[in-house]
């Protein structure tokens, strides 16, 4: 399972140092680039902390805090079946290399696993415990922080204060044989119950392990006014820049804007006003790991009908700074409907797609030490529409250019040779060429409608596209598909891999889906909505694309589709599986409305 939680490493483990006492230095179980667990014994208690989370295990159970000061303790009490109780007693604690257990009872285990993104916190059970029922864990809780009571699903429970938001997440409960079932979370103010159902517990191959999230989610900034939330990360400076759009005047002024964050995820500075105008809309952010500059792009213009001009930007990752004196406007002849951008050394691509129906790309290049744009290639037309080809929307751009090409696909409506459905369609561009492949395209048949697309590089001559399936008579599905840049059978693709990662349930819907690569494999988050909605992630097997895991659910509310980015986007087993998503929307009231950031792991 994964978790979001958020906080500094730098900051936290000097001063648990210093309550632990001189000499007691912190045990690293792990490269720090990869994102450190760092363990203070501290003599009856352990102190955890790692690049985005820090807690405290005692003999009462675990202690969780933000790096606001909100803080959840959660104490395991008992384990119960109709008919049979067994109160739980934490024994001593064991250690390995990368988790804690301690016997609880005769009938369970508490283990937490300690990952760089987070504490999985479990409970095993050797044998099916006596009773009838469903089988409940059930924890006392310590804090100030505040949460609806009720019974919770797979949106888990947001624990909220000024100081921020403690979440527990989903209960799953994981067989010995692999199967899996959902369980739920009861809160009535005092004890949480970790719920597995009756059904799941008498027929499961045992040990039988019962497994929920506990997290945090960051707050980028909160404002009724913001929208098209994007992400990237500078390695080079090791900061993180969110940019998004912010409303005023029932949309008479559109603000683009910027804020940077540490390599944890954790906001700084003041923010950064990249654009101000009647129309301004869609900030993307891409670096180009060269000159230490986040470079940036939105729709601008007053044009009536739409925006006319791309404006093309870059931020000093190291300081902030920005003048938009240096800024490129690319104007358009027709009235514009979406950009994107991705990075590539000295270079960023940035694509384009019109109301008409056109997409196409223009190759940006950078200064070498000042991070200035220097020039920026002619229109390179990715997709012309017509009638036979259909037109051409939202296209995406991978985050990083690889190998030195960047991946674009698109969906395609009203293709007459596809029945008029939706199509999905791809091409590479050269960096520094403006340079494209001729267009494939990937998806398509008379009954389905394939939307939502976005792609990412995934190692040499590789990439991968996520995507909704649309049947009209079925639920949607979340897929995930790998190519690779093959002259064969007369097309300049082939498709080597597929993956159904998730279906949705009764009348819920998927919609805007992300996806990045990771040294273990692909990430994939999206939208699902049914009364609602929330922004749900699952990690992929390279070899394989299957999910290492259930889908799981980061936030719930009224919630609008998330972006992905990994802060080493790179060749598959060469760097560490995480990476961070950020969405907008409104939280359900447990965070606010803004823009949001959660830390994700990919595959173990």
């Amino acid at each position: 399972m994964k978790h979001f939680i958020l906080l500094a490493l730098s900051a936290l483990v000097p001063a648990l140092a210093a309550r632990a006492g001189d000499g007691d230095l912190p045990s690293v179980l792990e490269d720090p680039r990869a994102g450190a667990v760092a363990v203070l014994d501290r003599g009856g208690e352990l102190a955890v902390a790692a690049a985005t989370w820090s807690a405290a295990v005692d003999d009462r159970g675990l202690r969780f805090g933000t790096p606001g000061g909100a803080e959840l303790a959660l104490e395991p009490r008992a384990v119960l079946r109709r008919g049979w109780r067994e109160d739980l007693r934490p024994g001593a604690l064991t250690r390995d290399e990368r988790s804690l257990a301690r016997p609880v009872s005769a009938a369970a285990t508490e283990r937490m696993d300690l990952r760089p993104d987070g504490v999985e916190l479990s409970y095993v059970f050797p044998a099916r415990p006596p009773g009838r029922g469903d089988l409940v864990v059930r924890l006392a809780v310590r804090t100030a922080l505040s949460a609806p009571q009720g019974t919770f699903g797979d949106a888990g429970l947001a624990f909220a204060g000024p100081g921020g938001a403690v979440r527990v997440g989903a209960v799953t409960g994981v067989a010995a044989d692999g199967a899996t079932a959902p369980g739920a979370l009861r809160w009535d103010g005092a004890h949480l119950d970790l719920v597995l159902p009756a059904a799941f517990v008498d027929s499961a191959a045992y040990p039988l392990v019962l497994d929920p999230l506990v997290g945090s989610v960051s707050t980028v900034d909160s404002s009724s006014f913001d929208s098209d939330a994007d992400l990237a990360y500078d390695p080079t400076s090791g900061r993180w820049a969110f940019v998004w759009n912010r409303v005023y005047w029932n949309g008479a002024l559109h603000l683009a804007l910027m804020r940077r964050a540490t390599s944890s995820g954790q906001p700084f500075g003041s923010l950064i006003v990249l654009g101000a105008a009647a129309r301004n809309t869609r900030p993307v952010v891409t670096d180009c790991h060269g000159p230490a500059h986040f470079v940036f792009a939105y729709l601008g213009g007053t044009a009536s009908g739409g925006p006319r001009e791309t404006v093309v930007g870059t931020v000093n990752a190291h300081t902030g700074a920005y003048d938009p004196a240096g800024d490129l406007r690319l104007a358009s002849t027709t009235p514009l409907e979406s950009v994107d951008i991705g990075g590539h050394t000295t270079h960023a691509l940035v694509v384009t797609g019109t109301q008409s129906g056109r997409v196409s790309s223009r190759d940006v290049s950078l200064h070498s030490f000042s991070g200035r744009i220097a020039s920026a290639s002619l229109e390179t037309v990715l997709h012309h529409p017509t009638s036979v080809s259909g037109q051409g929307r939202r296209p995406r751009v991978s985050a990083n250019g690889q190998n030195g090409r960047w991946y674009v696909a698109w969906t395609i409506e009203g293709n007459a040779g596809a029945g008029g459905r939706t199509v999905l369609a791809h091409t590479a561009v050269l960096a520094g060429h403006g340079y494209a492949y001729p267009p494939d395209f990937a998806r398509f048949d008379s009954t389905v409608s394939y939307r939502d697309v976005a792609c990412a590089g995934d190692g040499d001559e590789t990439f991968v596209l996520s995507y909704v399936r649309d049947h009209p008579t079925q639920p949607d599905e979340v897929h995930v598909d790998r190519y690779v840049l093959a002259f064969s059978g007369g097309s300049t693709f082939a498709r080597t891999g597929t993956s159904l990662v998730h279906r949705t349930s009764g009348f819920g819907s998927a919609s805007s889906t992300a996806v990045e690569t990771t040294g273990p494999g692909p990430v994939v988050a999206w939208r699902e909505s049914s009364w609602g909605s929330s922004i749900r992630a699952a990690s992929l097997d390279a070899a394989t694309l299957a999910p290492c895991e259930p889908a799981a659910t980061v936030q719930s509310g009224f919630l609008a589709g998330p972006r992905l980015h990994a802060p080493n986007s790179s060749l598959p087993g060469t760097g560490p599986g995480l990476a961070r998503l950020a969405w907008w929307g409104n939280a359900g009231g447990a965070l606010g409305a803004g823009v949001f950031s959660a830390a994700w792991s990919a595959c173990p």
